[in-house]
């Protein structure tokens, strides 16, 4: 699902951009929309998580639905935000795009290293591992929006020189 809204939201944000019209209203309404898709099915992990997990799965898996509980809010983010960050690639930001790919996976490796090495408990590199993303992807967020703002402004100068010319 997430796959098929990024294609078509990276095919619309680039007739934006090439027809100098404003990519920031749709980064909103695709966030918003994944956001009502998504929020059915991770709010029951959330808060029902081992219990889902063990009426399904049976009591053994239980502890599976306690990681499921813990990685939610990481993924429900990942979901939500990853189909517009298609936004850099529209803008020539690929460079910049693999420097930032290249930090979240480091935060992967390094929150399951920390939380097995220094913790010794799996739960522990976990709850780091979803912490330490939740902010990595506000945090994405907020530069693929600058870059999207940034892109919009970029054309109501052109449009005004233009009008001007």
């Amino acid at each position: 699902i997430g796959s098929a809204f990024a294609q078509v939201f990276i095919q619309r944000a680039a007739e934006l951009f090439a027809n100098k019209e404003k990519m920031v209203p749709l980064m909103h309404a695709t966030v918003r929309r994944l956001s009502f898709l998504a929020l059915p099915i991770f709010l029951p992990i959330v808060f029902f998580g081992p219990d889902l997990f063990g009426i399904i799965l049976g009591d053994e898996y239980r502890i599976s639905g306690e990681f499921a509980r813990i990685l939610t809010p990481w993924l429900f983010l990942n979901f939500v935000i990853s189909p517009v960050v298609q936004v850099t690639v529209v803008v020539g930001k690929q460079k910049e795009l693999f420097g930032v790919a290249l930090v979240g996976n480091s935060i992967i490796l390094g929150s399951i290293f920390i939380g097995g090495f220094f913790f010794h408990k799996l739960e522990y590199g976990f709850m780091l591992l979803s912490l330490l993303e939740i902010i990595f992807y506000i945090w994405l967020y907020k530069w693929v929006f600058a870059l999207a703002k940034e892109a919009d402004a970029s054309h109501v100068i052109l449009t005004e020189t233009e009008q001007l010319s």
